[in-house]
């Protein structure tokens, strides 16, 4: 049998007390002591640490609305983005994203999913694809016009979101051509 580098008569606790040098500081007989005396309080002081931490984002104004194609649901899922154009005074610019399904309700996105969109002006394009852009070499097929492709060219009208104007319902209307 091999033997331990402290001597086999002393207890478990014991080799751990010499092992940690807990005599020296006097701490050996105070059970708890580190739990309740040293443990608990800088487990508070971090706790409370982590909670002011928490992430600080811009204000965005939730933004829904509904996507239709000659007049009614879209053929399948797409995406709407939202690009800004100019900041709302004191904003960052930071474009959005929103995806539609298949009935065409959307959600704006910013940060996280259903947050809106910051304050300021946005042009807006649009894909839905039929065959989306892919690396197997099948050609690529929109359910919509290409011109929706670019806010240059979309025709939608531009979204201007005012700092603090509350939930806002924007439509978008598509042709297949």
């Amino acid at each position: 049998m091999k033997s331990l580098p402290y001597s086999s008569h002393l207890a478990p606790r014991d080799v751990a007390r010499k092992a940690l040098n807990l005599q020296e500081l006097h701490l050996a007989e105070r059970d708890g002591y580190y739990t309740h005396r040293i443990l608990l309080p800088v487990v508070g002081v971090l706790a409370l640490l982590v909670a002011g931490c928490g992430p600080s984002r811009p204000e965005t104004v939730p933004v829904s609305g509904m996507v239709t194609v000659d007049g009614g649901a879209p053929p399948g899922p797409g995406l709407i983005y939202f690009i800004t154009l100019e900041a709302a005074e004191g904003f960052d610019k930071r474009p959005a994203t929103a995806e539609f399904d298949a009935t065409g309700r959307y959600t704006a996105k910013t940060f996280v999913p259903g947050d809106g969109l910051m304050p300021g002006r946005y042009g807006v394009s649009v894909e839905c694809w039929e065959v989306a852009p892919n690396m197997d070499g099948r050609p690529m097929k929109s359910y919509i016009g290409p011109r929706y492709g670019s806010p240059a060219t979309s025709g939608l009208e531009e979204v201007v979101i005012e700092p603090g104007s509350g939930d806002r319902e924007i439509d978008f209307e598509l042709s297949s051509r």
